[in-house]
C-alpha cells in the first residue's frame, strides 16, 4: 500500500515536471515569433521607404503621396538631412538625435517610442526643412518629390 502511494506521487510530480516544461517551451516559441514578427514589420517600414525614396530620387519633378505602414510600438518618426546644420527650433526637442547629427552619424532616419529605438541611413533622402518628424496615427503619410540626385520628403497629413 506504502509503495502504491509513493508510485502515484512519483507520477504526479513527472506530470508536473513535463506540464511545466511544455509550457516553458511554449513561452518561449511564442515570444520567440513575437519578436520575428516585430522585426520583420520594422524591416517592411524600412524597405518600402528605401524603395520609395530611391524609385522617386532620379525621376526628376515626380511625385507621390503615400501612406506607409508604421508598427505601432512607434509613436512617430523623425527624417534629418544627413548634411543638417542643428540650429534651434524644433530639432531641441529630440536631444538624441541633436546628439546624433552633432557627432555626424550617417543615420537620418529615426523610429521613436519613448526614446529612438532604430535609426538607419537612406543616401538620397532630402527634408524639405532639414529636421522633420511625423507622428504614427496607424502609419505615416508622406510626399516624396524627385529633384534630380535626391528625393524630397514631406509630411502629407
Amino acid at each position: 500500500m506504502k509503495s502504491q502511494i509513493s508510485s502515484q506521487v512519483f507520477i504526479y510530480i513527472f506530470a508536473a515536471i513535463i506540464i511545466s516544461i511544455t509550457l516553458l517551451v511554449g513561452f518561449k516559441v511564442i515570444d520567440s515569433l513575437r519578436r520575428t514578427a516585430y522585426q520583420k514589420s520594422i524591416n517592411d517600414f524600412k524597405m518600402s521607404l528605401a524603395s520609395l525614396i530611391e524609385t522617386r530620387a532620379f525621376e526628376y519633378g515626380s511625385v507621390e503621396k503615400v501612406k506607409l505602414n508604421l508598427p505601432s510600438e512607434f509613436s512617430e518618426v523623425c527624417f534629418v538631412n544627413s548634411d543638417f546644420i542643428v540650429a534651434t527650433g524644433e530639432i531641441e526637442n529630440y536631444p538624441l538625435i541633436k546628439d546624433s547629427v552633432d557627432s555626424g552619424t550617417r543615420e537620418n532616419i529615426f523610429l521613436i517610442t519613448n526614446t529612438i529605438a532604430d535609426s538607419f541611413f537612406i543616401d538620397t533622402l532630402e527634408v524639405g526643412d532639414g529636421f522633420l518628424c511625423i507622428k504614427n496615427n496607424n502609419g505615416i503619410k508622406v510626399r516624396v518629390e524627385g529633384i534630380g540626385n535626391k528625393a524630397r520628403l514631406s509630411d502629407d497629413s
